[in-house]
């Protein structure tokens, strides 16, 4: 009867998520790019991000995923692949068992070290692009 939360940047084997998310109740996923160093990776990243929502369509139990792609400026273009290919799982906002969606999904500017109230250097594309998801 415990409230069970884990946040995590994701990068272990889908088996290991597979397990663990019997026990817990809200997960929370942070990519730093930084650490995905190729696409294997990232393929990776999505199949545990499959594996924690089956199970969430198969029980009826209080669940939550929030998912963060913390997208420096020169990796915008990695993360919004990165996004469309976990959007394309088609499972993260269609309801689990517990008849709510599973989660959510986001891209986040990368604050500066020297100031944390100020992101560092974007574009203002880069810019509309986080403003409008």
């Amino acid at each position: 009867d415990q409230w069970i939360m884990l946040t995590s940047n994701g990068t272990r084997d889908h088996k290991y998520w597979a397990e663990a998310v019997q026990y817990l109740n809200s997960i929370n996923l942070s990519a730093h790019f930084d650490g995905l160093l190729d696409e294997k990776d990232e393929d990776r990243f999505v199949r545990n991000i499959e594996a924690i929502c089956k199970h969430f369509d198969e029980h009826d139990d209080d669940h939550w995923l929030e998912i963060k792609l913390m997208a420096p400026p020169q990796y915008i273009d990695r993360a919004l692949k990165l996004r469309d290919k976990i959007k394309a799982l088609g499972t993260l906002d269609r309801p689990g068992a517990n008849n709510r969606i599973k989660g959510m999904l986001s891209l986040v500017p990368i604050r500066s070290i020297g100031d944390s109230g100020t992101l560092v250097e974007y574009t203002e594309e880069q810019l509309d692009i986080f403003k409008n998801q």
